[in-house]
């Protein structure tokens, strides 16, 4: 591999996570504030390494986007309608702001239902943002069987089967006739393009046979 040498001594508060086989350093960890600076001694373009086709390069990625990560009391998964429990040092402010406003927390509850999905926040000895989501089972597009819709005492229209036959049967009908109509239409078309065939030959044989009898009167006389 080619790489850069870089004396991680003259980095303060830095740390080498990454060593090649000849211990000079591959990656450098500089905290930087709230952050960290990441230095890599060699690049991945093929001239310089092969750490673009290696598998552990997309895990690289991910754990220094990690590193930046802001880490947050709450599980990541928040739905809407289950219990959220809010952090210990936040139990003071006893208010969550939210899409629909300010939600007081009553009492010494150290849990609230969200009713809608959407961004938290929580004011407190240290701040908090958190995500609440629609269950995923709302996301579901299967069909509902009508004896479980019928279970749960839900308005639905009857559907006799006679008026419904009915309701078919002069549908069809209806499009019978239509295309009847049309069928019609066409004879009709088909009739006049006829006609006028017939009429164009009728006329030619006349204008034909004109000049023809024009000439034999002439050879008489």
């Amino acid at each position: 591999w080619k790489h850069r040498t870089i004396d991680p001594g003259r980095l303060t508060g830095s740390r080498v996570p990454v060593r090649f086989d000849d211990d000079s350093p591959a990656l450098i960890d500089l905290p930087v504030g709230r952050g960290h600076l990441l230095v890599l001694t060699s690049g991945w373009h093929p001239t310089d390494s092969q750490l673009a086709l290696s598998s552990k390069f997309v895990p690289l990625l991910y754990s220094m986007m990690d590193m930046g990560r802001i880490s947050t009391p709450f599980k990541a998964a928040n739905l809407v309608g289950r219990p959220i429990a809010m952090p210990t040092e936040n139990t003071a402010s006893r208010e969550v702001e939210g899409p629909a406003g300010t939600i007081r927390l009553p009492g010494e509850d150290d849990e609230f239902f969200a009713d809608q999905p959407g961004l938290y926040s929580i004011k407190g000895a240290r701040n908090a943002t958190f995500a609440v989501n629609l269950p995923p089972a709302e996301s579901y597009t299967a069909p509902i069987p009508e004896e479980r819709l019928e279970g749960l005492a839900l308005p639905l229209a009857s559907t006799d089967v006679a008026q419904v036959t009915i309701s078919q049967n002069r549908r069809q009908a209806l499009m019978d006739e239509e295309l009847e109509k049309r069928q019609e239409m066409w004879r009709w078309l088909i009739v006049g393009a006829i006609l006028l065939a017939l009429l164009e030959t009728w006329l030619g044989g006349r204008t034909w046979r004109r000049p023809a009898l024009g000439g034999q009167t002439e050879e008489a006389a």
